[in-house]
């Protein structure tokens, strides 16, 4: 099945974005929103196919220059055809190097999504309008919501949301959990992804406190979403879990794990070039971790969807700028 050919995206331009200050304080401000997708099937029939050997690179807390810009040519290295970035971008390099740097490494239309991160906020209406042409540059993508703080798109079959939850003001979990819920009940996709920027502290192996809330967790789980979350700034991947809470429930997943509806795994991939930190606290729920007490390096999490034509899974790993491979492994939807 087919959703109808991607909108040019024109209007992306005058989308008016939620403005705040760096700590997520300051004001609301008008916003225009893109109306819902219609699929042209529902969930429940015959699923909607990624594109065959779509790679995808996961990064998150990166930077303007340096290692930023490292990981940058590793995605490019690496073949990726679809950044997602779970936010806090330029820091102070600010939006427009930080475009810069992305059309100079990965072309002036290269699909890069984001979701807004406490550090992008001051800035975001900028970020947005970048991120909106180059979106739109793509022509590949249908979306609706808006950009970088709750939408959901549609990109060669990958169905994914971008999510502000806990950035900015008056943006509550429960709302963001709710269109969440909304949206990937309508989606035929087989492949599903739930992006944010923060945490909450079972969810990270470093000191980040409870500030995303446990229902877009849960929303994404029961919606058979794969979770991607940065802000601590290390790697980790969990076991797959069954219910989210302060002592998640998981089954131990090996090489591979199966995902679907009530289950997923969820990774905080925060090592996109700004720094690295220590682990600070473990659990029996991960599966993966990458940080400075493993001596981690810069890098990102790639996962090649429908590779070779086996629609049903994806082949995943987290490479480092230095070539070493820290994490592999594969997910399986369902059939």
């Amino acid at each position: 099945m087919t959703t109808r050919p991607p909108r040019t995206l024109g209007g992306w331009l005058a989308i008016a974005l939620l403005a705040a200050g760096a700590m997520a304080c300051g004001p609301r401000v008008k916003v225009e929103t893109l109306p819902p997708v219609h699929f042209a099937a529902l969930a429940s029939s015959h699923p909607l196919e990624t594109r065959r050997d779509l790679k995808v690179a996961f990064i998150g807390d990166q930077g303007v220059g340096g290692a930023g810009e490292a990981v940058l040519r590793l995605v490019k290295a690496e073949g990726a055809g679809l950044v997602l970035s779970q936010g806090d971008l330029g820091y102070r390099g600010g939006p427009e190097k930080f475009d810069d740097m992305v059309s100079a490494i990965l072309g002036p239309d290269f699909p890069f999504f984001a979701s807004l991160g406490n550090h992008d906020a001051r800035e975001w209406r900028s970020y947005q309008q970048l991120l909106a042409a180059r979106a739109r540059g793509s022509g590949r993508a249908t979306c609706e919501g808006v950009i970088g703080v709750r939408a959901a798109c549609v990109l060669d079959g990958l169905f994914f949301i971008n999510s502000a939850v806990g950035v900015l003001a008056g943006q509550s979990g429960p709302e963001h959990a709710a269109f969440m819920s909304a949206a990937l009940a309508r989606s035929p996709s087989r492949w599903r992804i739930c992006s944010w920027h923060f945490n909450q502290a079972a969810m990270q192996l470093g000191e980040k406190s409870n500030e995303a809330g446990w229902e877009v967790y849960e929303a994404c789980r029961k919606g058979g979403a794969i979770i991607v979350t940065a802000h601590e700034h290390s790697y980790s991947r969990t076991h797959v879990i069954t219910k989210f809470d302060e002592q998640p429930e998981f089954l131990p997943s090996g090489g591979e794990a199966r995902i679907g509806p009530g289950r997923t795994v969820a990774f905080v991939v925060g090592l996109g070039g700004h720094s690295v930190r220590p682990q600070l606290r473990g659990g029996d729920w991960w599966a993966a971790a990458y940080t400075s007490s493993q001596g981690a390096r810069p890098g990102a999490l790639f996962c090649t969807f429908n590779p070779g034509g086996r629609a049903e899974r994806a082949d995943c790993y987290f490479k480092a700028i230095d070539g070493s491979v820290a994490d592999r492994f594969a997910l399986l939807a369902p059939q």
